[in-house]
């Protein structure tokens, strides 16, 4: 019956567990008052201090032991005035009866307390173990959670470092498949790195470059005479100032060839530290087009100057071979004109002729002649040389161009390297019978 009311949840457990402890009490009390107190309801009694003590703790036993001590107090009352009748055989005086009493109660004391103690001691291990399974059950979530974060950052260094090498490796590509020469200076100009067409530029070891002070591939003068040194301090203090800079600068490589670039400087921050990013383009084949393009338009101006030039140089000698012209047909000893002029002065022509060939004067207008000759054909050279319309294809015979060019290089004479054309010896050996070739003539 006392397991049944525990079992039920209509009232609360206190309740229930006062009812409960209440029933060993009644059934041994009665017992002790029907059938004496060696009949096993002192036993009851034991137990009702014992279950209040599981049940309710610790005041609630010493509770329930007072009561057995004041139940056993007055039970003995009541039989030693005789108002119950209660049989006490087995204590042969009132001494060994209390004596029997008082350690029934100290003995129901220490089983009641201790039990009390002993569930109260458990209930407290049960709730720390409860506590301490909710702290590890929590700890565990947190390292749950720990380990889907850390698994997460792992993750995300390894994306972080994945992409890190595919950027470096970008960059070491660019880097080295670049065009352009491309170099780490410190702000002394001391190599820290460089790419592949460094070594190609400079033809060095990429170790003999690294390490290396960008002044060593510097030549003593550069293009405008000026030192280098002098001229790169000036440009670097301008650089600091700006942060940036561009410039064209002259430098020599391995084998003491100087050549023209251009440098591009920018100041950069690499491992906290300031550096200096160069960028180096070799320019000397844009400057030798250039060159060519400046040598090209004044190769132009000059044309047109000389077919200017041709064309006020053709109308006088034009003038002079005629004159020569008119001079030898006055002095012909078989012209009737000649001769009718000379009667008047009474002179022959032949004694005029005697004259001038002995004072050598036909020779020298002979001399004169050729040589105005010579003249208009120079200047009817450099009229064909300076056209510049279009003209037709043609067939060509490339003996006579030939020796036309060369007649026309003849006259070729460079101040600045003082050499004279005409000093050269040719010799020339053509094949007979060369077929013409279709060309337009004056661009051969």
């Amino acid at each position: 019956m006392a397991l049944i009311l525990l079992l039920l949840p209509i009232f609360s457990f206190w309740q229930r567990s006062s009812i409960a402890a209440a029933i060993p009490y009644i059934v041994g009390f009665f017992i002790i008052i029907n059938v004496g107190p060696l009949s096993g309801g002192l036993t009851w009694l034991f137990a009702f201090a014992v279950i209040v003590g599981v049940l309710l703790g610790l005041k609630a036993a010493l509770t329930a032991v007072i009561i057995n001590a004041v139940t056993i107090i007055v039970l003995g009352w009541l039989a030693s005035t005789g108002k119950v009748h209660l049989d006490f055989l087995f204590f042969q005086s009132s001494k060994a009866l209390i004596t029997a009493g008082a350690n029934f109660v100290f003995l129901n004391a220490v089983v009641a307390v201790g039990v009390s103690v002993l569930i109260k001691s458990l209930e407290i291990t049960n709730l720390k173990e409860k506590k301490l399974a909710s702290s590890l059950k929590s700890e565990q979530l947190n390292l749950l959670e720990a380990k889907k974060g850390l698994e997460l950052e792992v993750h995300e260094r390894k994306q972080a470092q994945k992409y890190l090498q595919e950027s470096q490796k970008r960059y070491q590509t660019l880097f080295e498949s670049a065009s352009d020469v491309i170099l780490i200076l410190q702000k002394d100009l001391k190599i820290i790195d460089c790419n592949l067409k460094t070594v190609k530029i400079f033809q060095k070891d990429k170790n003999a470059i690294v390490g290396s002070n960008m002044k060593q591939f510097f030549p003593e003068f550069q293009a405008n005479g000026e030192s280098s040194a002098k001229k790169i301090h000036k440009l670097l203090k301008r650089f600091y100032q700006k942060g940036s800079i561009l410039f064209e600068w002259s430098h020599v490589n391995k084998i003491g060839m100087v050549f023209d670039v251009e440098v591009s400087l920018t100041l950069i921050e690499l491992l906290a530290k300031t550096h200096i990013l160069a960028v180096i383009r070799d320019i000397t084949q844009r400057k030798r087009l250039q060159d060519m393009m400046f040598q090209n338009e004044k190769m132009s101006s000059i044309g047109g100057l000389a077919a200017g030039m041709a064309h006020e140089i053709n109308n006088p000698l034009a003038g002079i071979i005629q004159s020569i012209d008119v001079t030898f047909n006055r002095m012909d000893k078989d012209n009737p004109a000649n001769q009718t002029i000379a009667a008047k002065f009474d002179f022959s022509m032949d004694q005029m002729s005697a004259y001038l060939e002995k004072r050598g004067i036909n020779r020298f207008l002979a001399s004169a002649r050729m040589a105005g000759d010579k003249a208009a054909k120079i200047v009817s050279n450099m009229l064909s040389f300076s056209y510049q319309g279009q003209s037709d294809l043609e067939s060509v015979d490339i003996c006579e161009l030939m020796d036309l060019t060369i007649e026309l290089a003849q006259n070729d004479y460079d101040l600045k390297k003082n050499y004279d054309f005409r000093l050269i010896d040719i010799q020339k050996e053509y094949e007979s019978n060369i077929p013409g070739v279709l060309c337009e003539k004056i661009k051969i």
